[in-house]
């Protein structure tokens, strides 16, 4: 790779970078805002007070309502530099220059939020804990076995098809991380991992990150073999043993992790099990 090519991929990693941290500041100042309550007595009893308190409880809601929205926008400004350093990158690698326009790293559409495809994310239902769930938990001795590699030992997922689709995503560890792939033993994304996976046992999958958040909610207490892991712009696998497989960004693999909720500034969606 030339050094300009890569002095400009360090660029747009800072840029990445800084995008995703100030929208996650935007993001609290939103929540923070949102949280506020004004008493309608704050100012007095008058009729100025009470307005004045209204007033004052209107501006707060409209302040986190544009907090929302600038966090949406910046996510998405992450996401499409993401998208142009890994055409850059691939450019670079096969030497063509045919890029793939409306293409975000996890493989669906982005833009910057008041028109066109949304690929901000499907955030958690108003009032729901990305930490709550009502998937049970895997009694010992009732579900699939699936041995892990790297001496892990084995573990059991809550049916066959899930235990299917960790055993898939294990097929592909050391694959390369490919921007928009599903090729098995060629590349792939996040989304296009779990895609994949579950699509060979019969359940589809959006090649999306945020869309991947169906089925049953899951409380981390009661993850289990093939539970997905889901971001608004990233989505693993959690294998068992308090880790996860993923394929997690441009110039790496396919591998095993120990389990997260943050990553990169992402907004952390919670645990799904797309076999319930």
């Amino acid at each position: 790779m030339s050094d300009a090519i890569k002095y400009d991929l360090d660029l747009l990693e800072e840029f990445r970078l800084a995008a995703a941290k100030a929208g996650g500041s935007v993001g609290t100042a939103g929540d923070a805002a949102a949280g506020r309550h004004v008493a309608s007595t704050a100012f007095g009893r008058s009729a100025g007070g009470a307005a004045l308190a209204t007033a004052t409880a209107q501006a707060f809601e409209k302040a986190a309502e544009q907090c929302r929205h600038g966090e949406r926008v910046l996510r998405a400004v992450g996401r499409a530099i993401d998208g142009v350093m890994s055409a850059i990158e691939e450019a670079e690698r096969t030497g063509r220059q045919t890029f793939l326009a409306g293409q975000s790293h996890t493989g669906g559409q982005y833009h910057v939020p008041g028109g066109g495809s949304s690929s901000v994310g499907v955030t958690a239902p108003a009032g729901a804990s990305t930490h709550a769930g009502t998937a049970p938990p895997v009694d010992p001795g009732t579900g699939a076995v699936v041995h892990l590699p790297g001496g892990l030992g084995t573990v059991e997922a809550p049916n066959e098809k899930a235990a299917g689709a960790v055993r898939a995503a294990l097929s592909q560890l050391g694959v390369p991380y490919t921007w928009g792939g599903e090729a098995p033993g060629k590349g792939f994304d996040c989304s296009g991992l779990t895609k994949w996976a579950y699509g060979k046992e019969g359940i589809e999958l959006q090649h999306f990150a945020a869309n991947q958040d169906v089925g049953e909610r899951v409380s981390e207490q009661n993850l289990a073999p093939g539970d997905l892991v889901v971001w608004d712009g990233h989505v693993a696998m959690y294998v068992g043993k308090g880790r996860m497989i993923e394929a997690p960004h441009t110039g790496d693999v396919v591998h095993i992790v120990p389990l997260r909720t943050t990553n990169a500034g992402d907004r952390f969606e919670g645990f799904f099990r797309p076999s319930a």
